[in-house]
């Protein structure tokens, strides 16, 4: 089957060994089955994520050539992990990075590890939707003049509601400054398989983060941090080794590596066929009023705007889930959908049914959107470290923040240590639900 990991883990189970290594369950647990079999460690003969030399290497090696980079290297933990690995990879303590602000948690709490300082980038709002706008090259290039001593970019993108930046564009302004551009491209991995490809390497990264597990038929934790450039090659392993776990996942990896067929063989043609009916859904959704998100986008999301449809985010909730329908994630404007050629046949059927269904009412107001730069009153690193205090939203005005505030998902903080709590954060804070946060003593 040309599946290296998992041929090296068919061969020890073939044994029957007596298993006096982790884990505990030693090969039995009632929940997996005879997947419990799978759930082995770093013994010899299964490679070490670290340090491969045999089945890990094959199948990194094997990625690489599928995404065109110049190294690949598997994460059990998530593009957290890899995430980590390419900010410490690219930055020093001390180092600035230049960021669009709507980055994920991850990103913000391994900038507080490394002690780099964030530039923010922050976005413009499109009057439509409400939605932030992709940060532009131009907004690049106007914040790497006036911080000539950033060390990297750094963007998310495809976003959470399935917006996209210009990668193409922003990577010429940074080798035009000699600056390296790092996608989180989490929700991105498919894109490699576009036609044409609309992957971050391909576009002019040089590293990126995928998350396969969240659009492929890979185990909740298993990504990629890809690299296409020789100068990040040499300490990848060792770095992403002080961030992860020396204890990972074997089922994960064994899904990344039996995805791999998939991958090479027919899941372009399969993407294409779930994009074909994302689309139609999306006009549907149009026809009964649903606001979608505007320019370029990725096709496997489905965003829609329920309040355009005269629709309270109790209400649809309600109505969506009475359907049988779960999304990935609903805020009081929008409800994300994502979707994967792993999908049924029903479950798109659901949905066509449900959008049928809408009785359209008159569109509710669109929300306004204030993007002000917060105070910076301590650096990130430092209030991250310092000592808190939980206080009551309505006591924390004027005051330091000691925490994140990130409602996950989407996971994108609103709120970061070391910033003023002013009138906007406050109104933020109060429109989220939240009650109470962290501040600095």
């Amino acid at each position: 089957m040309n599946t290296p990991l998992f041929s090296a883990v068919e061969e020890y189970i073939g044994k029957d060994m007596s298993r006096f290594h982790m884990p505990g369950h030693k090969g039995s647990l009632p929940l997996l089955g005879r997947a419990a079999l799978y759930d082995v460690t770093e013994i010899p003969g299964l490679d070490e994520l670290y340090r491969p030399r045999s089945a890990i290497a094959e199948l990194e090696a094997r990625f690489a050539r599928l995404y065109k980079s110049d190294l690949s290297l598997l994460s059990a933990g998530g593009a957290s992990l890899c995430i980590q690995t390419l900010l410490a990879l690219a930055l020093k303590p001390g180092d600035k990075l230049i960021a669009a602000r709507g980055c994920h948690i991850s990103a913000v709490n391994a900038m507080a590890l490394l002690d780099v300082t964030p530039v923010w980038v922050f976005p413009q709002y499109d009057g439509m939707t409400g939605l932030a706008k992709p940060v532009t090259a131009g907004e690049i290039r106007k914040t790497i003049s006036a911080n000539r001593d950033a060390k990297a970019v750094y963007l998310t993108s495809p976003d959470y509601y399935g917006v996209t930046c210009d990668i193409s564009s922003i990577s010429e302004v940074c080798r035009e400054f000699s600056v390296p551009l790092l996608v989180d491209n989490a929700h991105g991995a498919h894109t490699a398989f576009l036609s044409p490809s609309l992957h971050p390497l391909k576009l002019g990264a040089d590293m990126c983060a995928d998350s396969l597990h969240k659009t492929m038929p890979v185990l909740t934790g298993g990504a990629m941090l890809h690299i296409k450039n020789q100068s990040f090659t040499k300490n990848a392993k060792r770095l992403m080794s002080i961030f992860g776990s020396t204890s990972p996942g074997y089922l994960v990896m064994l899904s990344a590596d039996t995805a791999l067929r998939a991958l090479e063989s027919d899941f372009s043609s399969k993407l294409s066929e779930t994009m074909d009916m994302l689309s139609k859904l999306e006009t549907i959704a149009i026809q009964k009023g649903f606001a979608v998100p505007s320019g370029m986008r990725d096709p496997l999301k489905l965003s829609l705007g329920f309040f355009g449809a005269g629709y309270t985010r109790g209400e649809f909730e309600a109505m969506i889930r009475s359907r049988g329908i779960e999304p990935e994630m609903t805020d009081d404007r929008f409800c994300v959908l994502m979707a994967s050629p792993y999908n049924r046949p029903k479950d798109f059927e659901r949905l066509e049914d449900f959008l049928k269904s809408i009785k359209q009412k008159p569109a509710l107001p669109v929300r306004e959107n204030v993007c002000a730069e917060p105070e910076q009153a301590m650096s990130l690193r430092e209030s991250v470290f310092a000592d808190t205090m939980e206080i009551p939203v309505e006591e924390a005005a004027f005051k330091t923040a000691g925490s994140f505030i990130a409602p996950c998902p989407p996971g994108i903080p609103q709120v970061i240590p070391g910033e003023v709590i002013d009138e906007n954060l406050l109104n933020l804070l109060k429109r989220y639900g939240i009650l109470s946060l962290n501040v600095v003593i």
